[in-house]
């Protein structure tokens, strides 16, 4: 199981706060470089869909001032991010490709 920390701050100059994550050790070689695709947006909320680039952590705006709609968006991307993780750790075979 992965273990994840992430932080819901506002940048500098900005009220709109930021989701950011660091990627496991155990996984960081295999998605370094990669984009991951995040639908955060409820049923009745409207759309928030996020291309982020994996390095050594992920991190994106939010989008919104909204605490409540922040947070819910954040819990989205949260569970996205943890089961990508755990996926790529369970993975037992290595392509160069697999990930693509």
């Amino acid at each position: 199981m992965v273990s994840l920390k992430f932080s819901m701050a506002k940048r500098a100059r900005s009220s709109v706060p930021q989701f950011r994550i660091r990627v496991p050790a155990k996984v960081i070689d295999r998605l370094r470089g990669r984009h991951v695709l995040l639908n955060l947006s409820n049923r009745n909320d409207p759309p928030c869909i996020k291309v982020a680039k994996i390095a050594d952590d992920v991190s994106f705006s939010l989008e919104t001032t909204d605490r409540i709609i922040a947070e819910a968006r954040s819990a989205n991307a949260l569970g996205h991010l943890k089961r990508l993780f755990e996926l790529t750790e369970a993975c037992t075979f290595r392509t160069k490709n697999w990930l693509r």
